[in-house]
């Protein structure tokens, strides 16, 4: 032990003993929150070109490169609940460029931060081997970090709901002004990254009410989060047709939205899940119905509303997982048997770290549409003709065949109607021929390419199902 004098720890004459400074514990104490946040970063950042954009990708991409007029005339007609993400993506892209590295780095650099603010709450709830477990599982979670390298707003969700979270455990019985501004403001926020953030405002004023803390200094901040937003939910409610390809949830949904918000797998949803049960039989667990209710109203509830209007994804609810993690956190930290925690939690982040190392590390996600690009573009000839289904397809492949020798010749886009283009219309692929004419046009053409999607949304619309007819009897594969 040293003696150290300084203007905090010297009054009157009185000299306190500190630790040395360099202790291994003050460094733990003052670094260890970086620890998650230096593994996500690890998980993210070497991957963010290693995958082609993928098709909504592609969609973030058009949108944002597009000329602000351009711009909101396509939220005038669609894509209105990403509107905030699409015009920070707007002024970002014109500063960074627009690789495959720079539309994404945005999400990553959310991503950090949820992870960060994630440690910060689990260290407060639990101390910091609260804090690593809980922020570490976030920082390894497959689903959540695929949102990390992905061009579009889920990443920004889960920042807010960390940020909401970390002000509602940190809140004295009255806070103050500055506290519910910034929860409000968060709130705000998390609505404009995603529309069903707003399922997690009545699961915090909930929680605060079986915890038997003051509601009333939160009805304000909620309130005013969800008037700022309110046009914002009105004109997306009038804009239905993106999600109208979602089916009506089945007896697995449940089971599967609980697998999503622990990582996708169920070598780690299984382990989750025991855990928790028997963390809760205990009684371990049932001093935070906030952060349960933070996993337990969004995604189920979303499911409810979805058998009468289908609106449920997976990843519409990814800001349930940050909940997860800390609940299953807690469990280990608060557990009689800490060996068991120990190799559990040691386990539970060693998979969820190569779940993901192995998940970035593949060459697409969903599909390789500048695999597409790149085929076509290398064998067509400029007298050839293309048939891209769904309309969306053109955007992306439009976004690589840009990138190739711009001024080269291309084989004609046979579906494509003459002046109505993306800008033009306000929508992602442009505008489409009859079906009459783009027959016509098909048959005119000795080769076509056909580029598509191998499930049902590909073959939507008139034109749609006249053209592949067409090429199915007329031409040979």
């Amino acid at each position: 032990m040293t003696l150290t004098a300084t203007p905090a720890s010297y009054a009157g004459g009185v000299l306190a003993l500190a630790p040395p400074t360099r202790s291994w514990r003050r460094v733990a104490a003052r670094y260890g929150g970086l620890v998650p946040v230096a593994v996500a970063a690890a998980l993210t950042l070497p991957f963010l070109q290693r995958s082609p954009l993928w098709a909504d990708e592609a969609d973030s991409a058009s949108a944002a490169l597009r000329p602000l007029g351009a711009l909101l005339r396509l939220l005038r007609h669609q894509d209105a609940p990403l509107a905030a993400y699409y015009l920070l993506l707007h002024g970002w892209l014109r500063l960074v460029g627009t690789s495959a590295w720079s539309i994404r780095l945005p999400s990553t650099l959310a991503l950090l931060a949820a992870v960060a603010l994630t440690t910060r709450l689990g260290w407060r709830l639990a101390g910091p081997r609260g804090g690593l477990v809980g922020g570490g599982l976030l920082a390894t979670n497959p689903f959540v970090l695929s949102f990390g390298t992905d061009a579009r707003p889920y990443a920004f969700a889960v920042l807010a709901a960390a940020a909401t979270g970390l002000l509602l455990a940190g809140a004295p019985d009255r806070p103050g002004r500055r506290r519910r501004l910034a929860y409000a403001g968060c709130a705000v926020l998390g609505v404009l990254a995603h529309l069903f953030f707003v399922l997690l405002l009545p699961a915090h004023l909930l929680g605060l009410l079986l915890a038997r803390r003051p509601v009333r200094p939160w009805l304000l901040p909620v309130g005013a989060a969800v008037l700022l937003t309110s046009p914002l939910l009105l004109l997306s409610a009038g804009q239905t047709a993106e999600v109208s390809y979602l089916h009506t949830p089945g007896p697995l949904s449940l089971p599967g939205w609980f697998q999503a918000m622990a990582g996708g797998k169920a070598w780690l949803s299984v382990p989750a899940a025991i855990v928790l049960l028997l963390a809760w039989r205990s009684g371990r667990l049932r001093d935070q119905p906030g952060l349960a209710l933070w996993l337990l109203v969004p995604g189920p509830l979303l499911l409810l509303v979805s058998l009468v209007h289908p609106l449920y994804l997976n990843r519409y609810v990814v800001e349930s997982a940050p909940a997860l993690s800390l609940l299953v956190a807690l469990a280990l930290v608060r557990s009689r048997n800490t060996r068991l925690a120990t190799v559990v939690a040691l386990s539970l982040l060693i998979g969820s770290a190569f779940t993901s190392a192995t998940l970035q590390a593949a060459p697409f996600r969903y599909e390789d549409l500048q695999a597409a690009a790149d085929t076509v573009l290398d064998g067509a000839h400029p007298q050839d003709g293309t048939v891209l289904l769904p309309a969306g397809v053109r955007t992306a492949v439009g976004f690589y065949a840009g990138r190739v020798d711009p001024g080269a010749p291309r084989p004609t886009d046979l579906l494509a109607a003459p002046g109505r283009t993306e800008d033009a219309l306000g929508n992602f692929g442009g505008g489409v021929l009859p079906p009459d004419q783009a027959t016509a046009r098909v048959l005119g053409s000795r080769v076509v390419w056909l580029v598509t999607y191998a499930n049902a949304s590909s073959r939507r619309g008139a034109t749609a199902a006249a053209v592949l007819a067409t090429l199915a009897r007329c031409y040979r594969p």
